[in-house]
């Protein structure tokens, strides 16, 4: 039993929670509401911040001339006109403002697409940008290889003209010091067999092979002499 009697309860209370429910969120009784709350703000905030009793507070109250006309008739009156009249009123904004808002729409439609093709020509200057400078710096890599073989083989050339002067100068000063032109073959070897005893005999490199040559000569001038 008391089963039934709590499922008849839940199914009053659901019942009034739907009336309420479709009453606040009806809009003439929405507007009655707010009609009567700005009516009567100011006896309603007398109610609230009175220290007398409030049925004393009430019955002062409806000594007042066209009491129920005043604080329910008129807040009911203006509800329903209100709740006709924004409607509409509504209805006439909104066609007044139809093309305004849609231009803005319009507006920040094609403001919105411009920024996004500019950002995406951004975009594209720098990809274009970033594969500008790493080809640059692919042709600085290889200008900077370039370079430095070219250092390589200078050093190289200067290398072996130095080589070549340091080689060439002791025979230059050895030239200088006999003071003899060279006009014959005999002329020749005396000038190199000049050269024991200098400096150049120092050099391990040439000197040697300069020996052997020099006793290749001799040794053909002694078979010319002899024949």
């Amino acid at each position: 039993m008391s089963d039934s009697d709590d499922s008849v309860k839940q199914h009053i209370k659901d019942e009034i929670e739907e009336v309420v429910k479709d009453k606040l969120y009806n809009k003439i009784f929405g507007y009655v509401f707010i009609s009567f709350l700005c009516i009567n703000w100011q006896e309603l905030f007398i109610l609230l911040k009175s220290t007398d009793d409030v049925y004393y507070t009430l019955a002062m109250m409806e000594t007042q001339q066209y009491f129920w006309l005043h604080h329910f008739g008129l807040p009911f009156a203006v509800g329903v006109a209100a709740s006709v009249a924004f409607p509409w009123l509504t209805s006439v904004v909104s066609r007044l403002t139809t093309n305004a808002y849609s231009s803005i729409r319009y507006v920040d439609k094609n403001v919105s697409e411009m920024t996004v093709e500019r950002m995406r020509e951004i975009r594209k200057v720098i990809t274009l940008t970033e594969t500008d400078l790493k080809e640059l710096q692919k042709k600085r890599q290889y200008e900077y290889q370039e370079y430095e073989k070219a250092r390589v083989k200078r050093e190289q050339i200067d290398g072996l003209n130095k080589e070549l002067f340091e080689g060439l100068k002791p025979i230059a000063e050895q030239y200088k010091r006999n003071q003899k032109r060279i006009e014959t073959e005999a002329d020749m070897i005396n000038f190199l067999l000049s050269i024991k005893g200098t400096p150049m005999e120092k050099d391990t490199g040439l000197y040697p092979h300069l020996e052997i040559l020099l006793d290749d000569l001799i040794k053909l001038m002694d078979g010319e002499q002899a024949a």
